[in-house]
């Protein structure tokens, strides 16, 4: 059962239908329990009674067993397949990233929550020796010998120069450090009604799971929910409702082509030819592409509305669920590899190839996973709260494991925080799943791994995650999208409509099928830019054999006696220079195909006569077509003739002939990409090769680059001139000519 569009506002997914069976299950459970209560009365001391023994019964007979069984330290607390050469990586990567903070690290900040809140004075040099050897290779001081021996001291020699300070030698006997590995579990007894009140809970969320559309599903230990997964989605190619001829490439375009096109039609054509909008507007075939949910701790049941967010994105939705941190009973804790191959089996059960994960707090370990292991499956990576980026800063094993809470009535919201993180770490499930089979150097995500296309939502009041810091880290590698919410909290994103909102937009820009919205925009202009390049280069070299071989100093042209009238190849030769212009503004206009000021501009540079359509019908001559005097040119009296039209149309000519020399262009070149400005600078170092190898005739050149126009000279003085002093007295009266009109 999928969604449905328009079904109204009972429908599934609609926010006043969830808080509507939220505000039932309100009222309802109170009031069953109510009336419960009024009929067991009467025999309320022998319930009371059986109350007590079950209770007890289950914690003598699940509890117990469980802690004993949960609470099992492995004789090698280390990751499967560890080596020391692993430890040095790890440890000149965490080097590398407090080298490259801006800011330096505060040591007393950083090694007493470390220690357990000890004081800086009591930390020695051996102390945090034997910290740093736990910490990156899980050994124990007396297990570092043989070439591991002098390990410790580099480890702190190299410490001491990255914070900047002097540790006292010696050490502090009794001073433990947070080594949660080899410690016995932080767990304390719940009771079985809250238990029997998370499993009612569960089955409530699957029956708004399934309201929504989902699919419940097992896989092995892991339940997972899939909406609209395996569906055939429309492809852009079949569904576009534009014409095919649109979208191929037409470098004789021209905006006058079509007068009577109506405003529709022409605004469907710039947003179908501009390259933005393929990068920027959704693209059919990318709903394919599925959303891979992966939630915190606390059980999805507090995620039920940030799905509604995801599932409005359209996409198919894989949920994954873990009970084990869901506060649910669970005889068996997975560890985190564990969790992610299931993740994979799903994935592969539905055949998904790549997705786009969206995880939140324990949901990232998950995540950072499988950007490791099976990073080819990642098409986008939106990490919220993620606990695992600085995982060898103390914040999370303190906050989560070791702290107190703080008992404040003055500040009743920083209470009621360490008082839910209390109440959920010391739960025996979630504890096992932190303390056991819990490698960080396994777990942590480096900045620099992560993939280009990923996003990373932070909250400034979080205690589990040094927001600022992993904030400055990821910055600093340049690899990932970081959205800082100072106002929030370790999970108060789901409280906040709006963030939530924010997020469902970040994700909408990962499921892109191009991958990051950088690499999407700048595709089509460098491939736009490299061919334009390559036509300039092509037209320029030809321009330079056809120099040389007009200059006099070439053995073929000393060899040749001078022709009284102009040649066919010197006709050619002043054709090519005239619309050497008109086909860069040509090349130019192609960047934004719906910019109208530059196709203006290269109709009237003269884009010739055969693919200047509009220009002919605006009822103009181009300098590439035959004029008045039969070799490309007009007489003056036919130039002060033109109407207002044709002074307009010049007047574009000579901005576009501006725009050639490397002149800024403002309002007719406003809808071009700033990449053609680049091409206009490899064009102009190409026109000082000609220059060269045209030995220096400043006239040639000036003739080249100019806009092209007509000039004043008649047949007699053309056959009597030598054809460069006809070019330098033309590019005189070109220049006198836009004096005038400007």
């Amino acid at each position: 059962m999928g969604l449905r569009a328009g079904s109204g506002p009972a429908a599934p997914g609609n926010p006043r239908y969830f808080l509507a069976l939220l505000v039932l299950v309100a009222l309802g459970g109170p009031c069953t329990a109510l009336q419960v209560a009024r009929c067991l009365w009467p025999i309320r001391w022998t319930v009371a009674l059986l109350w007590v023994a079950t209770e007890w019964c289950f914690y003598a007979f699940y509890f117990r067993r469980t802690y004993e069984e949960f609470n099992k330290i492995p004789a090698d607390c280390k990751p499967k397949g560890f080596t020391p050469a692993e430890g040095h990586r790890n440890w000149r990567r965490f080097m590398r990233c407090v080298n490259t903070l801006p800011e330096r690290v505060h040591p007393e900040d950083y090694l007493c929550p470390w220690f357990c809140n000890a004081p800086y004075e009591a930390i020695k040099r051996d102390n945090v020796a034997e910290m740093l050897v736990y910490g990156f290779y899980y050994s124990k001081m007396s297990d570092m010998t043989g070439e591991l021996a002098g390990v410790p001291g580099q480890l702190v020699d190299q410490l001491e120069a990255a914070l900047h300070v002097k540790f006292p030698p010696g050490y502090t006997p009794g001073l433990r450090f947070m080594s949660h590995l080899w410690e016995p579990l932080r767990a304390h007894y719940r009771p079985l009604c809250l238990y029997l009140f998370f499993e009612v809970l569960a089955a409530v969320q699957r029956l708004l799971m399934s309201t929504y559309g989902f699919q419940v599903k097992q896989l092995g230990l892991l339940t997972y929910y899939t909406l609209n997964c395996g569906l055939d989605f429309p492809n852009s190619s079949s569904s576009s409702k534009q014409p095919a001829s649109i979208n191929e490439e037409d470098e004789d375009w021209t905006p006058f082509a079509d007068p009577n096109a109506t405003a529709a039609a022409a605004n469907a054509a710039a947003a179908a030819a501009n390259p933005l909008t393929e990068a920027v507007l959704p693209n059919e075939s990318d709903k394919s592409v599925p959303v891979l949910f992966l939630h915190g701790v606390g059980g999805l049941m507090l995620y039920l509305e940030m799905l509604v967010y995801v599932i409005r994105l359209g996409h198919p939705v894989v949920v994954v669920e873990y009970k084990h941190v869901a506060m649910r009973l669970s005889s068996y804790i997975p560890s985190v590899d564990e969790v992610t191959e299931g993740v994979v089996r799903i994935l592969d059960h539905e055949c998904i190839q790549r997705t786009c994960i969206v995880g939140h707090s324990y949901g990232s370990f998950m995540a950072s996973r499988l950007n490791s292991l099976h990073r080819e499956r990642i098409h986008g990576l939106c990490l919220i709260d993620p606990v695992c980026l600085g995982m060898f800063m103390p914040h999370l094993l303190h906050n989560f494991m070791y702290r107190r809470p703080r008992i404040d009535w003055k500040n009743l919201d920083v209470m009621v925080r360490d008082l839910v993180l209390w109440f959920a770490s010391r739960d025996v499930h979630i504890s096992a799943t932190f303390a056991r089979n819990f490698y960080w150097t396994d777990l942590n995500l480096w900045p620099e791994d992560l993939p280009p296309n990923s996003c990373i939502v932070l909250s400034g009041n979080d205690d589990l995650c040094h927001a600022e810091q992993v904030q400055k880290m990821v910055a600093a590698a340049g690899t990932s999208k970081v959205i800082l919410n100072p106002h929030l909290f370790h999970g108060a994103f789901l409280l906040d409509p709006a963030t939530k909102a924010n997020v469902a937009a970040e994700v909408r820009g990962l499921l892109a099928t191009s991958g990051s919205l950088v690499v999407r925009l700048a595709r089509p202009v460098v491939n736009r830019t490299l061919s334009a390049a390559r036509s300039l280069l092509h037209e320029v070299e030809t321009l330079t054999s056809r120099i040389s071989i007009m200059s006099p100093s070439h053995p073929h042209r000393q060899q040749q006696q001078p022709s009284p009238s102009p040649s066919p190849t010197g006709r050619q030769l002043r054709r090519t220079l005239t619309d050497l212009p008109a086909n860069a503004w040509q090349r130019f206009g192609s960047f934004g195909r719906g910019s109208i000021a530059a196709r203006a501009a290269a109709a009237a540079a003269g884009v010739g006569s055969s693919s200047s359509a509009g220009a002919r019908r605006a009822g103009y001559h181009t300098a590439g077509s035959r004029g008045s005097s039969g070799d490309g040119s007009e007489s003056w009296e036919d130039l002060k003739q033109r109407s207002s039209s044709g002074e307009a149309a010049a007047a574009a000519a000579a901005e576009g002939g501006d725009a050639v020399q490397g002149r800024d262009v403002d309002s007719a070149a406003a809808g071009e990409r700033p990449a053609g400005g680049a091409v206009k600078g490899m064009l102009a170092g190409l026109w000082q090769q000609v220059k060269g190898s045209a030995g220096g005739d400043g006239g040639l050149m000036r003739r080249a680059v100019t806009t092209p126009a007509v000039v004043q000279h008649s047949k007699q003085q053309q056959q009597q001139e030598p054809l460069q002093q006809q070019l330098q007295r033309e590019a005189q009266e070109l220049q006198k000519l836009l004096q005038r009109q400007q």
